[in-house]
Parts: structure tokens; sequence; C-alpha cells
């Protein structure tokens, strides 16, 4: 493994683990502690790494490994089906004093073509899909890719609710067209529409 070019060490993550509620990061400096860490984690059952009585979605099964970067600033930029509508990062927390915001809105949508032309469409991006940035030395990088459910939440963006209702609509077209054959009636009355699908 080469070294951090950023020169500030490594951080090892877990998938679907935001704020450590499932796993907590590693923070290391030199590239030969990673075995004795990944064996630490291996062994420490609240890791949930090899936790059999767990649910599948519960469970562990890949880690991420990534340089830390000089400055944990990013910005959280929220797309719907790939064009970017907001960032979620407060202002002292994003990079809008540095970089302007079509510059990073330019970036995330670049971003997620890239992404998908090397994954082949395995990154859903139909519907929410948000890119978190780091810049270095004026430089953008990619912190992370989130979609499904990523947290959009921001208090004061006049765009969160416009968001909250496409996903609203995405969602119950999703379930009309799911449905469609089986002679329901999808509304708003989402109990009566579950209750439903788990009769079907």
């Amino acid at each position: 493994m080469e070294a951090n070019s950023f020169g500030k060490g490594w951080i090892l993550k877990a998938p679907f683990s935001q704020n450590s509620n499932i796993f907590t990061l590693r923070h290391f400096h030199q590239a030969d502690e990673l075995p004795n860490i990944i064996e630490r984690v291996h062994k420490n059952p609240s890791t949930r790494l090899h936790a059999i009585k767990l649910s599948i979605a519960e469970r562990i099964r890949y880690l991420i490994l990534q340089p830390c970067v000089p400055v944990l600033n990013e910005e959280k930029v929220i797309c719907f089906k790939g064009e970017p509508l907001f960032s979620s990062s407060h202002a002292k927390a994003g990079l809008k004093r540095k970089h302007k915001e079509v510059v990073l809105f330019d970036f995330a949508r670049e971003a997620i073509k890239e992404l998908q032309r090397n994954v082949k469409g395995a990154f859903l991006d139909d519907n929410i899909s948000r890119v978190d940035i780091f810049s270095v030395d004026g430089t953008l990088y990619v912190n992370e890719f989130e979609n499904l459910q990523a947290q959009y939440s921001k208090l004061g963006a006049s765009l969160e609710e416009v968001l909250t209702s496409q996903l609203g609509d995405f969602y119950r077209d999703l379930l009309k067209n799911l449905l469609c054959d089986k002679d329901i009636n999808v509304t708003d009355a989402s109990a009566d529409v579950f209750n439903k699908i788990g009769e079907v």
C-alpha cells in the first residue's frame, strides 16, 4: 500500500454506518498498522463483521480504506436523478468560502456520470443521491457517494421540501408500476397501501 500523498494517514470505515452508529472510524498513520487493526476489528463482536445472528442489513460485509485529508470540511451536494439541487452542508462546514456553488454542482454532476460509466448502472441514481466533496489545495475530490436513504435535510433549505415532494412522487409511481398487475389502487393513504402490499 502506497503512502498517503496528503501526509495525514488513513481512515478505515464501514458502509451504512452514519455517525459511527455501527462501526467506529479507525484513524492510523502508518500503512503497516493496517493488518493489526483488521485483526482486532475481526475479533471484536461489536464491530458486527461476523455477527451471525444479526439481520443481513445489519451485517458489515466490507470495509472502506481511504486517505485522510488535511482539512475535513466537505460539501454535501444533494442530487435528484443525477442533477444537483442544493447543498446540505452548513456554511462553516462546507466549501463555498473557497469554491463557487456552480463549480461544486458541476463537479458533483460529473462525478455521478463518471461513477455510472465505471460501475455500469450498479449505483442507482434514478432518484436521490448525494456527493460528498473534499477540497485539498484547491482540487476537489469525492469523499463518498450515497443514494436511496441519503440524509438530505438542512434547516432553512427551500429546496428540501421540493425534494421531499419529488421523492414522494417517485416512490408512488414506483409502487404503481410494481402493483399495476395486482389491481391495487395506490393512493396517498400509505397505511392502506402497505397493508395491501403485505398481502400480495
